[in-house]
């Protein structure tokens, strides 16, 4: 993702709703990856500063000719909020912004909470739900417990079912899951607990958000997860089932060189950042685990434009470290599908972000599986060489 002061067109907004968790998942990068500021803010966000933000964000539609938001209502829990501030919330942005732009409200939940009132106010407002999950009890017992240990499946996937028989009436759209890789389990077995057990068809998973610095374990066993995660998904064949990560590397390594430009084009209309529970504006949500330097800005919604806030010094400086690839990556043949890495996990405090990605010997091993498959099954050589090989 790339930051400019003009020709933004669609934004990714992470709002933080609530500040608060009624679990306490040993991986968060929320409450354990080294930024405190959520103890200072409001658990829980106030009436005012939600009118701010939706003024914030509106103007900028004026202001930019936004063509896409997409509000992510995130925590902590969000669903710990009161149902009718919930709605009120969503009215809000509903009433203001569906005029301007495309909005699309997405709610990332740990699945404990929901209830068939959740689900009427989901459909009321369009509201869009992923659950974080783990795999299935053994696994995702592991990290993602409550206060006070205890394991957080079994309300999870009554949740999920709750959600999936929304679905199969028509009142609530795609369920997302969201899995952070652990690379000590089965990948095939997360893969079939998701599908079979759950009947989920929309998942990604996520590589942990760790840096240079504060990274532990062997890098390659990520690349190995992947890899098998791959054949379960491409062995089921099954159209319907889209795995974010998967289908980006397909997309990715499947592009002419004429599109690769025009992706290029589409990311630098692309903006991503944060708003917390006071208002307050910070740069991207996983930033937290870097250093309160490149997460947070002096501003607030209520001080600045959102016009003027992508110009700000924070998120000008985030851009030029972003765009430079890491020297590191020149000579690599996978620099134009993997372009360093993910921000955070290029991240060192001796060289900020101009270093490979902590994940750069999996992600190697993954393409290289991925890239197998392609020529296996007919994909022209010569083309998935000429993106490989474009400066």
């Amino acid at each position: 993702m790339f930051y400019q002061d003009k020709n933004c067109d669609h934004l990714e907004v992470i709002l933080k709703t609530v500040e608060r968790c009624n679990l306490n998942c040993s991986y968060c990068y929320f409450f354990h990856g080294g930024d405190q500021s959520y103890k200072e803010n409001p658990s829980l966000i106030s009436k005012d500063t939600l009118q701010a933000t939706t003024d914030f964000l509106a103007q900028g539609c004026r202001d930019l000719a936004l063509k896409r938001i997409n509000l992510n209502l995130h925590g902590g829990e969000p669903m710990l909020q009161r149902k009718q501030d919930f709605d009120d919330m969503c009215t809000l942005f509903r009433s203001t912004l569906d005029p301007l732009t495309d909005l699309t409200l997405t709610l990332q939940t740990n699945g404990t909470l929901i209830s068939s009132e959740w689900i009427e106010l989901f459909e009321k407002h369009r509201v869009k739900v992923s659950v974080s999950c783990d795999g299935p009890e053994a696994y995702h017992d592991k990290f993602r417990v409550d206060h006070k240990g205890r394991g957080s499946h079994a309300k999870m996937v009554e949740g999920i079912q709750k959600l999936n028989d929304a679905k199969s009436r028509g009142i609530i759209e795609q369920i997302g899951i969201l899995c952070v890789i652990d690379p000590s389990r089965e990948p095939q077995t997360i893969y079939s607990h998701f599908r079979n057990d759950l009947k989920i068809t929309f998942m990604d998973f996520l590589l942990p958000d760790m840096t240079h610095d504060s990274f532990t374990g062997n890098p390659e066993a990520y690349g190995h997860f992947l890899c098998k995660l791959f054949d379960a998904w491409t062995e089921e064949d099954n159209p319907q089932v889209f795995v974010r990560i998967l289908a980006k590397a397909l997309k990715h390594l499947t592009m002419s060189k004429m599109s690769f430009n025009s992706l290029q084009k589409t990311e630098a209309h692309y903006r991503e950042f944060t708003i917390s529970s006071n208002g307050k504006l910070g740069s991207v949500d996983t930033l937290r685990a870097v250093s309160p330097r490149w997460m947070w800005a002096e501003e607030s919604v209520g001080s600045i434009s959102l016009k003027d806030y992508l110009g700000t010094p924070i998120l000008e400086n985030l851009q030029k470290a972003l765009q430079v690839l890491p020297e590191q990556c020149h000579q690599c043949c996978w620099k134009n599908v993997c372009r360093g890495g993910y921000m955070v996990h290029r991240f060192s405090k001796k060289n900020a972000f101009n270093n490979p990605t902590i994940y750069c010997q999996s992600i190697k091993i993954f393409y290289s599986h991925v890239a197998k498959y392609l020529i296996n099954n007919n994909y022209p050589l010569n083309d998935l060489t000429q993106l490989l090989c474009t400066v």
